[in-house]
């Protein structure tokens, strides 16, 4: 898979999964947004994938607040939604994310 030339976010990209798939996004080329509620775990995240060769940075993202998406990123291309809330209440960042992303 190459996805030089493109940018990825993902949400909750300082957990468990969510660095898996920066790893691998990076990996394939992306320049990823590793979007998280704890900004200090992401730029953790962000730095292990520089020190591997990746292009990455940290991303403070709340997800339940509306307007939040506006710092995080500019049009990604790729959108990995790995959040996890009891019935998905409180997503309201959601789809001003899926809004940026092209269709």
């Amino acid at each position: 898979m190459n996805l030089k030339d493109t940018r990825a976010i993902v949400t909750g990209g300082a957990g468990l999964l969510g660095a898996e798939f920066c790893r691998t996004l990076a990996e394939a080329g992306a320049a990823v947004a590793v979007a998280d509620l704890d900004a200090k775990k992401a730029d953790e995240v962000a730095a292990r994938l520089h020190t591997a060769g990746g292009r990455a940075t940290g991303v403070a993202l709340d997800v339940t607040r509306p307007g939040s998406v506006q710092a995080a990123m500019v049009r990604p291309d790729v959108v990995v939604l790995d959040v996890s809330m009891p019935g998905g209440s409180g997503l309201h960042a959601v789809p001003e994310l899926l809004a940026r992303a092209p269709s």
